[in-house]
């Protein structure tokens, strides 16, 4: 069986569909949307209450944790107050602790002596000879031309702690990531530790080294 099929060139002019016309299907189907979105719903109350709880319950937590301080408080306050009462306090005997001490020390039991800080030696008019002590001071300087050499360095250190150490100064230039624009030194300097403190104020004074130098302590790599 066929049906004739027609077709409109004016939507206008199609009359409208009537409710015994209508998709009674369709309409079940939005019906069936529209309950599962109030049920959704439904869910997310529930959820909302339980987030309530939650808060409620940390609310809580916090207030007693606040009594918790204040009892800590208390408590500390009266350990301080027992800790003054101590010496005060008998022992079961009979007389005070400190009457016990002072027996102690009558009878001949001494207290343990403090261990002394051993003394280092400062004349010169001794004869005896003694084992000169020295340290090396790490000095990392940057940020210099990219011309400088190790001897332009070395004479520089030279110039700051003077002719002394001159023989006791190593200068090494370090590979720099940008050696077009600048470049870095490691100064070694050997000193007695007697002098390692003043030595080492001068070498960190920015009035030693030229305007615009960075200077650091060096840390020898762990791997040499």
């Amino acid at each position: 069986m066929s049906l004739p099929m027609f077709c409109s060139s004016n939507i206008q002019r199609v009359p409208p569909v009537g409710v015994e016309h209508v998709d009674v299907s369709a309409l079940l189907q939005e019906v069936a949307a529209l309950r599962a979105e109030v049920g959704s719903f439904a869910s997310i109350r529930s959820e909302v209450t339980a987030i309530r709880g939650i808060v409620s319950k940390a609310q809580e937590s916090t207030l007693n944790m606040s009594d918790t301080v204040e009892l800590v408080t208390e408590n500390v306050s009266t350990a301080v107050d027992v800790t003054k009462a101590v010496p005060q306090l008998r022992r079961a005997g009979g007389g005070t602790f400190a009457a016990l001490a002072v027996d102690l020390q009558q009878s001949g039991i001494k207290e343990k002596p403090k261990a002394r800080q051993p003394v280092v030696g400062k004349a010169t008019t001794s004869k005896l000879k003694t084992v000169t002590t020295t340290r090396d001071i790490d000095i990392f300087v940057s940020r210099l031309h990219p011309d400088t050499e190790e001897n332009d360095m070395h004479e520089c250190v030279s110039d700051i702690l003077g002719d002394d150490y001159r023989n006791k100064t190593g200068c090494y230039k370090l590979n720099s990531k940008y050696s077009s624009l600048y470049s870095s030194f490691h100064i070694s300097v050997n000193v007695n530790v007697f002098n390692f403190k003043d030595i080492l104020e001068v070498l960190n004074a920015p009035e030693s080294w030229p305007e615009g130098a960075l200077i650091r302590r060096y840390f020898k790599p762990k791997n040499g």
